[in-house]
């Protein structure tokens, strides 16, 4: 009997210990985009990107843009947008992909570039609301990419947009 509540107790102890070393969570709202990630972000500041956030290590960007203004452009759908926002980037570095499961559905894709000198590692998630087209960008030093990435697109699957 003294071995079972014991070994009860280990079992508890064993859990609040390991529940309080988990990460928590924080839901991020800007310019029609919703997002969780980890609360170590904070909300930046950016005059290029309406949603900007920041942590020790990674970094979120958002912005959306209007299907109506686009088209002025020839941007008529979704496809033309990803080619447009590619090629404004300058290209990728991985086959553009498009996630969809469980009626969560973005496309995406790796690439790294140079910064004043530093090589950043990002990866492009680009999706489409009712009125608006999103690009969102999450980055970190490019030498951390590869082991980003399950963390990346965990985080791009809690994205939501209006």
């Amino acid at each position: 009997m003294v071995k079972k509540v014991f070994l009860l107790w280990m079992i508890v102890g064993f859990t609040v210990v390991l529940s309080a070393c988990s990460a928590s969570s924080e839901v991020f709202e800007a310019s029609g985009i919703t997002i969780e990630l980890s609360d170590d972000f904070i909300q930046g500041e950016s005059l290029e990107f309406p949603m900007f956030l920041e942590s020790k290590n990674h970094m979120f960007v958002g912005l959306r843009e209007s299907k109506v203004s686009l088209r002025s452009y020839g941007i008529d759908n979704l496809q033309e947008y990803i080619d447009a926002v590619v090629d404004n980037a300058g290209g990728v570095d991985s086959d553009i992909l498009t996630f969809d499961e469980n009626g969560i559905q973005f496309t995406y894709a790796y690439y790294t570039r140079e910064i004043d000198g530093r090589s950043f590692g990002y990866m492009l998630v680009i999706k489409e609301g009712t009125s608006h087209y999103y690009t969102m960008n999450f980055f970190c030093v490019a030498k951390n990419l590869e082991k980003s990435k399950s963390m990346y697109m965990d985080w791009a699957k809690t994205i939501t947009v209006q």
